[in-house]
């Protein structure tokens, strides 16, 4: 997860979760990262990339059906 968060901080690469995640731990990690981010001023598209990935991480934990 750190290297996922660091990634789009530090070089817009947007990395997406994956279903073989600890996506509970990823979304409390990116979270904080996140509220970090805002309050770091990190540019609005680097955060946009980690509300998605958040946004992604907590559909895949849906149950489907």
């Amino acid at each position: 997860m750190d290297m996922v968060i660091e990634e789009i901080i530090e070089h817009e690469n947007y990395m997406g979760p994956e279903p073989f995640q600890n996506l509970e731990y990823g979304l409390r990690k990116m979270q904080g990262a996140y509220l970090k981010a805002k309050t770091d001023n990190v540019p609005e598209g680097r955060l946009e990339m980690m509300r998605t990935w958040m946004e992604q991480a907590r559909a895949m934990l849906q149950p489907s059906g």
